[in-house]
């Protein structure tokens, strides 16, 4: 009954989540998937600017978790993430009536008739995850450990051009020939393989030190037979995360991403078209948790970061981030979150007016605020079952016009184990 929320790509990845499920569940006893399924409705799904006159659309989200802990330190983790608008076709074709050329597929090499495909609206998230769990030693202040990780994840969501409102395309100009728009609708698809290996040492009774070496390789779809630049890279991580717990009520998290370097396959740099383009990062993270009594928790987060590429700074990004959350539970099976969240995004070193003849999404400054309201109870506490309704609000401002949006999304779901 569940394919009925799906798309037949989506349907795939599904039966491929269960066959892994039942393999695994076959050398030891598994957990029940965890099902989320919601509905909701958002009022600018592509984040248009209103010059565009966005129209909001009905969405379906389907969400499926599986987990498994063996004995020797083994640990397998499944997700799958799904989201399809239901979009009314006459309302949406209304975004594309400026495309003067028609649009091709890039891969049939037909003209598009429609380019936005109703079925491929939203987006398609999965990942497997295997790690593994080796105490060394054991002590008054606490356990060290040592693991290892490796990810296999894929995302596939249509790229749509916030400058211009419609399908993402490539234009290919000739002399002498008319130009040709391409549809490069899966520009922003990739899959990619991580591993992860970490320490974790308990410095003080208090206080928990976790370092983490990252490593990602991640590969874009492929459209070499066009003249854009390709997204794929390679990218090695450095971080330390640590806990202090002061006492039962007061908890601060302090992370640093130490080294970021990401290195590009084939992109070019901004100015020196002869170097390869690369990025570094550095950023800071904390998180103070305080339980102000047993109904009441209050969260602060911060992060700062910057990126720093290896050419003219084109590419080079301040970020802070500062986020307020507050849970309460009035009752033993319900609990009320609010939170308030503010972003801002600064490239200082790009003129970052609108040019309409570029075919590449460049990301522009942003700064706005998100604020949210999350109402979750649980309505059968022995069976696991969690109802939970969801309101958010965005703004955002932006020095390329095109760029600012707003949108508010409203969001009724329910989460249960498929096997109780």
């Amino acid at each position: 009954m569940l394919f009925i929320f799906c798309s037949v790509r989506t349907r795939i990845l599904v039966a491929l989540l269960g066959f892994l499920i039942l393999v695994t569940g076959s050398i030891a006893k598994a957990n029940s998937p965890d099902i989320n399924l919601s509905f909701g409705h958002d009022s600018n799904p592509l984040r248009l600017n209103d010059a565009f006159k966005p129209t909001g659309g009905k969405y379906r989200k389907f969400t499926g978790t599986w987990r498994k802990k063996y004995d020797y330190g083994g640990y397998i983790y499944l997700y799958f993430y799904n989201k399809d608008y239901l979009y009314n076709p006459d309302e949406t074709l209304q975004l594309n009536s400026k495309t003067a050329a028609p649009i091709i597929d890039s891969g049939t090499g037909r003209a598009l008739t429609n380019p936005i495909n109703t079925e491929d609206a939203g987006s398609t998230t999965a990942r497997a995850r295997y790690r593994y769990t080796k105490e060394l030693k054991k002590t008054k202040k606490g356990r060290t450990e040592i693991s290892t990780e490796l990810t296999y994840g894929m995302r596939d969501k249509t790229y749509y051009s916030r400058k211009r409102g419609r399908l993402g395309t490539y234009t290919l100009r000739r002399q002498g020939m008319d130009p040709v728009v391409f549809s490069i609708e899966d520009r922003y698809d990739y899959k990619y393989l991580e591993s992860i290996s970490a320490l974790q040492y308990p410095v003080t009774k208090k206080l928990q030190a976790d370092f983490s070496i990252r490593f990602q390789d991640r590969n874009y779809h492929d459209y070499s037979y066009l003249p854009i630049s390709d997204l794929s890279y390679k990218q090695y991580d450095f971080q330390i995360d640590s806990t202090y717990r002061f006492n039962k009520k007061n908890r601060l998290e302090f992370d640093m991403l130490l080294f970021r370097q990401r290195d590009f396959d084939s992109r070019k740099a901004h100015l020196n078209r002869d170097k390869i383009l690369s990025y570094s990062r550095q950023a800071f993270r904390s998180k103070y948790s305080y339980k102000y009594s047993k109904k009441l928790d209050l969260d602060f987060f911060v992060e700062y970061g910057e990126r720093r590429d290896n050419d003219d700074g084109h590419y080079d990004v301040d970020l802070h981030v500062e986020r307020f959350t507050v849970t309460y539970s009035p009752k033993k099976n319900d609990e009320l979150e609010f939170s308030v969240y503010h972003r801002s995004v600064e490239y200082p070193n790009r003129n970052q007016e609108f040019d309409p003849d570029s075919d590449d999404e460049d990301y522009a400054q942003e700064e706005g605020i998100t604020w949210g309201i999350k109402y979750e109870k649980r309505i059968h506490p022995q069976k696991d079952i969690n109802l939970h309704i969801t309101y958010r609000n965005i703004e955002r401002d932006s020095n390329i016009f095109y760029y600012a949006y707003e949108n508010q999304n409203f969001e009724l779901g329910i989460k249960f184990p498929l096997i109780p």
